[in-house]
């Protein structure tokens, strides 16, 4: 199977840590928790709650855009 651009799509014969998330010993629910927090990190004003897991993974998208780190960030 191809995925878009033609790159074939890459499968996971025989998980290992190092290829798959459950076999590096995540749970089910964790992996759930963490799409959660991949699809939330796209909403409006998701970045002003880091308590939340969404927010902070906005907060690391933006400054991964801005190309800086969070230790060079002033904190508001």
């Amino acid at each position: 199977m191809l995925r878009r651009g033609g790159a074939p799509r890459r499968e996971v014969r025989e998980p290992t840590a190092g290829n798959c998330f459950a076999a590096a010993g995540g749970t089910t629910e964790r992996a759930g928790a963490i799409g959660v927090a991949i699809a939330a990190h796209i909403t409006t004003g998701a970045a002003e709650d880091l308590a939340d897991p969404g927010g902070l993974v906005s907060v690391g998208a933006l400054l991964d855009l801005a190309g800086q780190r969070l230790d060079e960030v002033e904190p508001r």
